[in-house]
């Protein structure tokens, strides 16, 4: 399974939406498929303007990056492994999902992980379309492919958004060539 694997868009995909994009992926199952969340793309939407709250108050929490195009309401919180709620989820090393709504007001009175990201919606693929969409399997072409690297949680943290990309690249490429020569 892929799960806290990263998707890579490779430099070839530049038509669609998750053209120079990172997507790590949170669930994966051959019975319905799998969800990612996309980690490099600002979201234009405040905090405030999605959750209804009094302008001002998460000034320091945005930005909010868009986690897919996929149910755009929905808000997931990324976050680093010392915080966690009832919900929270481990997705590998220091990689940690929440969308509890009470984790939000957390943020807002100054309860806070070391590192967090805030994202709206959520990447999907039904059964199998993910697999073919790697392997390049009819109907899906280099335009839907995917590059894989496994999820490095200090390399999320440590990367800008706007690095993460070229960040990602690399750290397929190098694994691409570990594994050839191992």
């Amino acid at each position: 399974m892929l799960e806290a694997q990263l998707l890579i868009a490779p430099p070839q995909n530049k038509q669609n939406w998750f053209s120079n994009s990172v997507v790590l992926i949170v669930e994966h199952t051959l019975q319905k498929g799998a969800i990612g969340l996309c980690l490099n793309k600002p979201d234009s939407r405040a905090l405030e303007e999605l959750l209804n709250i009094p302008t001002g108050m998460a000034n320091d929490l945005n930005p909010v990056f868009m986690g897919g195009p996929v149910s755009p309401q929905a808000v997931t919180i990324l976050h680093s492994s010392e915080w966690s709620s009832k919900t929270t989820k481990n997705i590998g090393p220091n990689l940690n999902i929440t969308s509890d709504r009470d984790m939000i007001s957390r943020l807002l009175i100054g309860d806070r992980p070391l590192h967090f990201r805030i994202l709206t919606g959520i990447s999907g693929w039904v059964p199998g379309q993910l697999e073919g969409e790697i392997r390049g399997k009819p109907p899906w072409t280099t335009e839907h492919s995917w590059l894989l690297a496994p999820a490095d949680g200090d390399m999320i943290w440590k990367t800008h958004a706007e690095d993460l990309w070229t960040a990602s690249l690399s750290l397929s490429a190098r694994n691409m060539i570990n594994n050839y020569f191992s």
